[in-house]
């Protein structure tokens, strides 16, 4: 239980820290997100260095987590097919409206109600495919 428990403001104080990092950044503005990745203004280095922070930080973290995880399971595959399809549909819609889920989060808290047309759907389609899953158990 108390392990649950650190986990769980281990994850609220990530979550926090994450959300603060991507406001102050900009990334919760999706112009500034679509001029970042067509590079119409040239490169943006505050936001290469967010990318570049969270690159290094999954990469870290998921050395951390595999060194600790049993040896006895079998490793998971770097690259799979749910994972590319997931990943592509992720970047199209990262290109397309300037959003991720992280950041349309984030972004409630600039009181923004646009950005419910982004975050609606996007829990609409996460319950959808949940049900989905259930019911080919």
């Amino acid at each position: 239980m108390k392990t649950h428990l650190s986990q769980l403001v281990l994850f609220i104080l990530s979550g926090i820290l994450f959300g603060f990092g991507i406001q102050l950044s900009g990334m919760t503005n999706p112009e500034t997100v679509i001029r970042f990745l067509n590079m119409r203004d040239g490169l943006q280095i505050d936001l290469v260095i967010v990318l570049i922070s969270a690159i290094t930080t999954v990469f870290l973290m998921t050395t951390f987590f595999r060194s600790k995880a049993n040896k006895a399971a079998s490793p998971l595959p770097l690259w799979d097919k749910k994972l590319m399809l997931g990943a592509s549909i992720f970047g199209v819609g990262w290109g397309l409206s300037g959003l991720c889920p992280g950041s349309a989060i984030a972004a409630m808290a600039n009181g923004n109600l646009m950005i419910f047309t982004f975050i609606l759907p996007m829990v609409t389609i996460i319950l959808f495919i949940e049900l989905i899953k259930k019911r080919d158990k």
